[in-house]
């Protein structure tokens, strides 16, 4: 078989391959690298005195190493007295049960080796051990976005949806009494539930976007669909490759810290302006997606059940009423009931231009603030569920970080990305080529009951079923009148 766009051939120049590493056994123990201390040697009659000097180095080392009851070596005891105020050995009657249980299976715990140790001095524990430390740390870090997501969480009622969205470019603030609105260059609140929508057919720029908070609604139109005539792409076939700037971005200030809440908030992040920046603006996103996956996600077997859309088996009714698909129909049908949200107006987004936007301009601002109600109120029973589940809050801590990373990038992304998928289009050819001869040449056991000697497919269910093929039906010919051929009539 000949290599495919003989790409495989590179492989190796761009996976890591195996090598082979010679380690040579250096007979003395390895020197400390703690050098706060410079031994003298000591001279006497013109003549160096080394013994002082290896002797007080060897103490040095042995002071300094520690090693556990079976001669694995821990870490050093500069360190273990900064970590742990504590330590409780175990009873000589254990020691010997654990050396003697190790020797019975062949393991010499005597001959080890002994690393070099690591001494240097750590800062401060925040607690009286390692374990209040980390939770004492992860607490100041998420304080302020913990505050600002409470305030979302004890919200009893959203502001009242504004009856007419203001059809301007930028960011507009609505009055939650009189519905009013007033142009922003962003919003004033620092805890926001969002949603944005993007017209697919002209780019993957926003074209619109609704936001709430526990005291006002927001909108955000892109300037392109407030355009007259609304500023369509020219080539709808290469929208993809468009270079977009900043400012057609969704501006969100960065004055931090703020939270912004969204199911699969990280569609809307690409969106906004400030993400794109080197330093960090203190926005952090909690994604209403993720905190349903850990609470209530599914295996990928479960997910194929949940599409196949037959009949659900009773055995997998229990699980099937505790968690759904990730969709933001589906989790809000599971943790808010109800009737079921209405998508009809998103094939608009897809299918339409911005002209079409226009015209439905209204229409589609209730849409997308229907969503944001929607993430509101999944939001405000799900997160007190990830919070039960999860306490720590190093796990709320590195979900927030985790939505804020990035990924710099230079003009060779776009070669890697082509390169990977040729990659991987001839390691599937070839996968799918060496199983096509694993299967012919299973399907040959089948001669003789051969499988039946076969250490891995004498078990496997080697029952056939005949084939039934559908029989042609022979088209029947009209008979020829020949008394009309002899007359002359051909008709």
């Amino acid at each position: 078989m000949h290599l495919i766009r003989y790409y495989s051939t590179k492989i190796k120049d761009l996976h890591p391959h195996s090598t082979i590493k010679i380690f040579r056994r250096d007979g003395s123990l390895p020197k400390t690298k703690n050098k706060t201390k410079l031994i003298q040697p000591a001279v006497t009659n013109n003549k160096i005195d080394v013994t002082n000097e290896t002797t007080t180095a060897q103490s040095e080392i042995n002071n300094d190493f520690a090693e556990n009851v079976v001669k694995v070596q821990m870490i050093s005891r500069n360190l273990h007295e900064q970590i742990f105020k504590s330590t409780k050995n175990p009873k000589n009657e254990e020691t010997e049960n654990y050396i003697a249980a190790l020797k019975k299976h062949g393991i010499d715990v005597t001959s080890t080796d002994r690393l070099e140790d690591v001494n240097m001095i750590l800062p401060k524990l925040h607690g009286k051990n390692i374990e209040e430390h980390f939770y004492t740390i992860a607490k100041e870090q998420v304080a302020p976005y913990e505050r600002l997501l409470n305030i979302l969480v004890t919200c009893k009622k959203l502001p009242k949806r504004p009856e007419k969205w203001i059809f301007k470019s930028g960011w507009t603030i609505y009055d939650p009494v009189t519905g009013e609105g007033k142009s922003v260059n962003v919003p004033i609140d620092d805890a926001l539930i969002f949603d944005v929508e993007v017209c697919v057919t002209e780019g993957a720029a926003p074209t619109l976007a609704t936001a709430v908070s526990a005291s006002h609604w927001y909108s955000w139109v892109s300037p392109q669909l407030t355009a007259k005539p609304p500023v369509e792409s020219i080539e709808k076939s290469s929208f993809s490759a468009k270079r977009y700037c900043l400012k057609d971005l969704i501006p969100l200030g960065t004055n931090g810290p703020k939270v912004i809440v969204g199911h699969n908030v990280s569609y809307d992040r690409a969106r906004l302006r400030e993400q794109y920046l080197i330093d960090d603006t203190g926005v952090r996103f909690v994604d209403t997606m993720s905190l349903h996956i850990s609470v209530s996600g599914i295996t990928s077997y479960q997910r194929a059940l949940l599409k196949s859309r037959k009949e659900t088996d009773p055995e997998d009714e229990e699980w099937q009423s505790q968690s759904s698909l990730n969709s933001l129909v589906d989790v809000h049908r599971l943790y808010c009931g109800g009737e079921a949200l209405t998508k009809e107006p998103r094939n608009i987004f897809l299918e339409g231009n911005l002209t079409d936007v226009k015209d439905n301009f209204q229409m589609l601002m209730g849409y997308c603030a229907g969503d944001v109600e929607a993430t509101f109120n999944i939001f405000t029973k799900l997160y007190p569920m990830y919070l039960e589940r999860f306490p720590h809050p190093a796990t709320l801590v590195g979900m927030l970080e985790l939505g804020s990373a990035y990924l710099p990038v230079n003009a060779n992304w776009p070669r890697y990305i082509k390169e990977s998928d040729l990659a991987y289009e001839d390691l599937s050819i070839e996968a799918k080529n060496h199983l096509t001869r694993r299967a012919d040449n299973a399907c040959r056991l089948m001669k003789n009951e051969a499988y039946r000697d076969h250490l891995w497919l004498w078990d496997e269910d080697w029952s056939t079923q005949e084939i039934k093929l559908k029989k042609t039906k022979p088209v029947k010919k009209t008979p020829v009148n020949l008394t009309h051929i002899e007359n002359g009539d051909l008709t």
